[in-house]
């Protein structure tokens, strides 16, 4: 997993070094710089490693395998964007940390919108500044969720992520991205929550904070349509 999240990368790096700023093209025999790429829409594929912080039994248990995102986005002449799209995170639940034997994970699905500011500085490096706002569907199972609920535990919560992206244009059609992000959810997350009824030696403080994650990613990117 980690050697196709990175590949992709490594790929953009290479075409970014083995080419110059200064892209030139013939238009009637003549030589005209190509300028900066300024697209007007977008589709994005993103993945990325969660990595569970903050709600400490949410951070010790949970162990982040993958999350995807994939979106359209427009772009304004003034290098505003803002799109939507869909989400899903996939965690796993680590089974030397839980406080009785059991075994199973955690999906989420999710719908979302963005906006924020994606410009291209030169010909092949551009910035995004940007949050995504949306909601989720989360499912938990577990042996002792089937056991003692008989499904999974199953409910729903808002989240609120920004996102910083390092943009490595390929052609004028494509482009990879690094990416970081925070996402911030709006819920708690308890051992209950997993089918036991033991607290784990938690205190009711580390049981009360929000669950969060931060995520290094990569990505890539679609231009089409007329460009602005």
């Amino acid at each position: 997993m980690r050697r196709l999240v990175i590949a992709p990368f490594i790929f953009a790096c290479n075409l970014l070094f083995a080419q110059s700023d200064d892209v030139d093209i013939i238009v009637q025999n003549e030589y005209v710089p190509v300028g900066e790429i300024t697209p007007k829409h977008t589709v994005n594929v993103m993945i990325g490693l969660p990595n569970t912080s903050l709600n400490k039994p949410f951070a010790s248990i949970m162990k982040g395998i993958a999350d995807l995102n994939i979106y359209y986005q427009y772009s304004l002449p003034n290098s505003l964007v803002f799109g939507g799209g869909g989400r899903y995170s996939h965690f796993a639940i680590n089974e030397f940390r839980v406080p009785e034997p059991m075994d199973g994970v955690m999906n989420s699905f999710g719908a979302f919108v963005k906006f924020g500011h994606e410009k291209f500085y030169t010909t092949r490096f551009a910035m995004d500044f940007s949050v995504k706002v949306g909601y989720n569907w989360h499912s938990i199972k577990t042996d002792l969720n089937t056991l003692r609920r008989g499904g999974n535990y199953n409910f729903d919560s808002g989240f609120v992520e920004p996102i910083i992206g390092f943009i490595l244009s390929a052609t004028e059609k494509a482009s990879f991205r690094l990416t970081a992000s925070y996402t911030i959810q709006g819920f708690v997350f308890s051992l209950q929550q997993l089918g036991t009824n033991m607290n784990g030696g938690y205190n009711m403080a580390e049981n009360q904070k929000s669950s969060q994650f931060f995520t290094f990613g990569l990505g890539y990117t679609y231009y089409f349509g007329q460009k602005n």
